[in-house]
């Protein structure tokens, strides 16, 4: 019987008979992963060798490619080597099997949906482990490698805020592969010759889910470096996960081209003893297309508010100011604006939904960082604010809004606020948009804050009250 013909048998049985079986499905070609998975006894799982296969039966097939090209023994003499893995989603059992000399890894009477991924790599290949899928509507994978591409190493840096540290530069897109011990972080620098917008983003298996891949982003120029962090980032993902990849994206105009991408790339180990270092991270850099700022196209945005009937307790009221992610009874720094109303003075409040009660004055933070980001809207580069896009797709200047001597920052109160007007919410959700700090679990606000929003409150996450 195959392994998967008894698997079937598995899922029918009663209980009793499954017990019965036990014994000889473990020398199938199968194993269950324990509940521990530090467990250092852990059995491994064996390999299938591939044999002759039947036309007429079942077949589960993943077929490597690099290049665009057939990955074989050809151009990799140690490919019989390496083995692909179908994890079944349900039950947690995992199969594996050798690859052939022309690259193809198969398994037949398979049953059910699977991830798929590879238990070792060629030397010198990396591949992205969380994409692939297979059942048994779509039974046939095929996995595209990527070649490493080295980096030359430099340094020792002589500016700040690095002094002496080497670092890496890389000289192109691609894959990539840095080696970390244990609290060790490893500088790149990356200086675009055209425009666009760039990304990068980890990969490491969330099915083995042992590490735990980190990114800190520095602005900065071949003469400059901010030594505080714009942007960290732990990746989106699973609460219940340890790996979280990470997914970060710079933009640079072609006013900007000269400045460098200057990233930190650090790991943290769910076994963090000292034999669990030195951990690998693979990470591709791409270009995803022409980024252009197009600032004469921008709408200038001017405000409207009467900054001069802000005074006294309106201004600076009694009290903390707490951010609205932080509030008493907010789970999981949910920001919900069902929560806030505006009212006729022109200003947002909590209130009493029940009675329609006006509780705390809502106030967003423009002149010091926020939780989401270490830069605020005045330290942060001037250029993020001439050219916003909102959900409208339409692009805005908010340069004079916030910055300008008759702008909002201008007329905030000793701890950077001012109380949010309806002018204000539209800016505040139009840069979140914008910057994509709400992202499917990669946005900033979710990586950086492990804030949560639905579409319409992102306006929030730089919002606050002040709390007696």
């Amino acid at each position: 019987m195959t392994v998967m013909g008894m698997k079937k048998i598995k899922r029918i049985l009663s209980i009793l008979a499954t017990s019965l079986l036990a014994a000889a499905f473990a020398g199938c070609g199968t194993y269950t992963p324990p509940d521990n998975p530090d467990d250092p006894n852990k059995p491994d799982t064996p390999i299938i060798t591939p044999g002759p296969v039947n036309p007429a039966e079942d077949v589960f097939k993943v077929s490597l490619v690099w290049n665009g090209n057939p990955f074989t023994q050809a151009n990799y003499p140690g490919l019989t080597g390496i083995q692909a893995q179908w994890t079944d989603v349900e039950t947690k059992e995992v199969f594996r099997a050798a690859f052939d000399k022309d690259g193809v890894a198969k398994l037949p009477d398979l049953d059910g949906d699977f991830r798929v991924t590879l238990v070792s790599l060629p030397d010198g290949y990396t591949y992205e482990p969380n994409i692939y899928e297979a059942n048994n509507d779509f039974k046939e994978v095929t996995i595209a490698l990527y070649k490493i591409t080295p980096v030359i190493r430099r340094g020792p840096y002589a500016g700040e805020p690095f002094v002496g540290e080497f670092y890496y530069d890389l000289n192109s897109i691609g894959a990539y592969r840095v080696t970390l011990e244990k609290d060790q972080k490893v500088f790149f620098r990356f200086n675009p010759s055209v425009n666009g917008k760039y990304t990068v983003t980890s990969m490491v298996d969330v099915t083995a889910n042992e590490i735990n891949p980190l990114l800190d982003l520095h602005f900065g120029s071949t003469q400059y470096i901010s030594p505080t962090p714009s942007k960290k980032q732990d990746g989106g993902g699973s609460e219940n996960s340890y790996t979280k990849n990470f997914k970060m994206e710079y933009t640079i105009s072609p006013e900007e081209v000269g400045n460098v991408m200057i990233f930190r790339l650090y790991s943290t180990s769910r076994n963090d003893s000292e034999e669990s270092y030195p951990l690998t991270v693979d990470f591709i850099l791409d270009r995803n297309g022409d980024f252009a700022n197009r600032y004469d196209a921008a709408q200038e945005i001017k405000p409207t508010e009467d900054f001069g009937k802000v005074t006294g307790e309106i201004l600076n009221p009694a009290g903390t100011f707490t951010y609205c992610a932080n509030r008493p009874g907010v789970e999981n720094k949910r920001l919900d604006q069902r929560s806030v109303k505006l009212y006729d003075d022109g200003y947002y409040y909590y209130y009493d939904s029940l009675t329609d009660t006006r509780l705390e004055r809502v106030y967003a933070q423009l002149r010091r960082r926020t939780e989401v980001s270490d830069e605020s809207f005045y330290s942060g580069p001037h250029v993020r604010l001439y050219y916003l896009v909102g959900a409208d797709g339409a692009a805005k200047n908010y340069e004079e809004f916030i910055r300008g001597a008759n702008g909002y920052g201008a007329h905030c109160n000793g701890d950077g606020v001012y109380p949010v007007t309806e002018e204000l919410k539209v800016f505040l959700q139009t840069y979140a948009v914008s910057e994509r700090y709400f992202n499917d679990g990669n946005g900033w606000a979710e990586t950086y804050a492990n804030y949560n929003s639905d579409e319409d409150s992102q306006w929030m996450f730089a919002c606050g009250y002040y709390a007696t």
